[in-house]
């Protein structure tokens, strides 16, 4: 079953761990926590962005390239 949580957004620490398990050895999503732990405000953005499921963080991480 999926439930969809419309109205639950993902947290700032929720981004974070999701961020740790993606594929660290493409390069990318290693580089991008080197920037977070850098730049804290970058996780901040992400926040702000109140998305509902991981694939929607993923999607959006992807369309900076």
């Amino acid at each position: 079953w999926i439930i969809l949580r419309s109205w639950i957004t993902l947290t700032r620490e929720e981004i974070l761990e999701n961020i740790k398990i993606l594929p660290i050895g493409q390069g990318f999503y290693g580089r991008l926590l080197d920037a977070i732990e850098e730049d804290e405000t970058i996780l901040d953005d992400l926040e702000a962005q109140n998305f509902n499921t991981v694939v929607d963080m993923v999607m959006y991480i992807e369309s900076w390239g």
